[in-house]
């Protein structure tokens, strides 16, 4: 039964680079230079999530804010626990929300959005998702009840990577991506969706297989319905064995995917609508079924 209809994106910040080139040049930085971002780009990125009413395809409640690493004293920046990897970053961008069935999905889209558009400005970014609840970076905001911080985002101006930086990608893999055969598919979980004849659609696709996730898992999987013009988004079944924090990472990554596809369609002017209507496949199983995209 379908119970949720979503036709178009806002659009607080027109891009003016191609989205494909933007979703290449995109990469995590963990190492930035100590000048603080310009007054005029801060600007165009808090114009963005200062906006009320930002939404995805997911709906719920999700706000951003912008916190300057340069108000902080020097002895008390080592208080702000980034794992250790994060070197010179003067600002992050936290997210909040209100837990709901699709709050973190909703975050992964719009965070993305927001990255993108940074990617744009030339600017350095680094996805940290988790939960910062009881971190100093939790006591720059006042929580409300049932709120929390699911993703946190150092920006800045990209510095010469570290080796330590160096040796992280190369142990995730960072440049690699899997292939179309492991992640799209045809009518079912079994047939692999080898190419894609229509152009729009081929490079949507190729834009969700270059998104970033948590540790380069890529835990997507999309199932085409050909007849219908119908794409199925799903992400791996949890591992009771994962940890919490990282099975919620997982809906961040499926937000990432979701927004790649849709700022294509939107992109090259594809008309379509999201939906959530699970078809019920028995070969997707293994799978979790999260939205759909039917085309117009």
């Amino acid at each position: 039964m379908m119970t949720f209809l979503w036709e178009t994106n806002f659009f607080l910040y027109m891009f003016s680079t191609s989205l494909d080139s933007l979703i290449l040049k995109r990469t995590s930085w963990r190492t930035f230079e100590e000048t603080p971002i310009s007054s005029p780009l801060q600007d165009k990125l808090k114009e963005m999530f200062e906006c009320k009413n930002i939404t995805s395809p997911f709906g719920g409640n999700c706000r951003f804010s912008w916190f300057d690493m340069t108000d902080v004293a020097g002895s008390e920046k080592k208080q702000y626990g980034t794992y250790g990897m994060i070197k010179g970053a003067q600002h992050f961008i936290l997210s909040t929300i209100s837990e709901s069935k699709y709050s973190w999905e909703n975050c992964g889209y719009l965070l993305e959005y927001i990255i993108l558009a940074a990617t744009e400005m030339k600017l350095g970014t680094c996805w940290l998702g988790g939960t910062f609840n009881k971190s100093n970076f939790a006591q720059q905001l006042t929580l409300k009840e049932n709120e929390i911080i699911p993703a946190i985002v150092p920006i800045g101006l990209p510095k010469k990577r570290r080796i330590k930086e160096n040796i992280i990608r190369k142990a995730i893999k960072a440049k690699k991506r899997l292939d179309w055969n492991k992640l799209f598919f045809l009518n079912d979980a079994t047939t692999p969706l080898v190419t894609e004849t229509r152009e729009e659609y081929k490079q949507a696709l190729e834009n969700v297989r270059l998104g970033p996730s948590a540790s380069n898992k890529q835990p997507w999987r999309i199932v085409k319905d050909e007849k219908l013009d119908l794409f199925h988004f799903y992400i791996l079944n949890e591992d009771s064995k994962m940890a919490k924090a990282y099975q919620k990472m997982r809906k961040l990554d499926i937000g990432i995917a979701v927004c790649h596809f849709d700022l294509t369609m939107q992109e090259r002017s594809v008309s379509g609508h999201w939906l959530f209507n699970n078809p019920e496949i028995p070969s997707t199983r293994e799978w979790k079924y999260t939205i759909s995209w039917k085309a117009e």
